[in-house]
């Protein structure tokens, strides 16, 4: 996987923050973790996995780009939200989300 520099937490796993993204580089599957990836095809901006999914094969030869993670579906469809909502007060924009945070991930510092 490939984590955002800038990932976001869900109010539910912050404390465990650390812990969970250390599980999730060594593939371990929890119970209650869900991911928020960019999403696999240009026409959506996320999509939402639960953490085991990410253990298949598929995924060590396609590595997800994990923008957030929370601690169950409904939360991370409030994590979407607040993502967006800080992505458009940073970018003024609702528009090129995507390129916005690829091209947070690439700057340097």
């Amino acid at each position: 996987m490939i984590f955002y520099k800038d990932l976001y937490f869900s109010d539910g796993v912050k404390k465990n923050a650390k812990k969970i993204v250390l599980k999730l580089r060594q593939n371990a599957g929890m119970v209650h973790i869900h991911v928020i990836t960019l999403s696999s095809n240009k026409e959506d901006l996320f999509d939402i996995y639960h953490s085991a999914i990410l253990m298949q094969e598929y995924y060590k030869e396609n590595p997800p780009f994990v923008v957030g993670i929370a601690a169950s579906h409904e939360d991370a469809m409030r994590l979407v939200e607040c993502i967006v909502n800080d992505i458009y007060m940073q970018s003024g924009s609702y528009e090129n989300m995507r390129q916005f945070i690829l091209g947070r991930q690439n700057e340097v510092g």
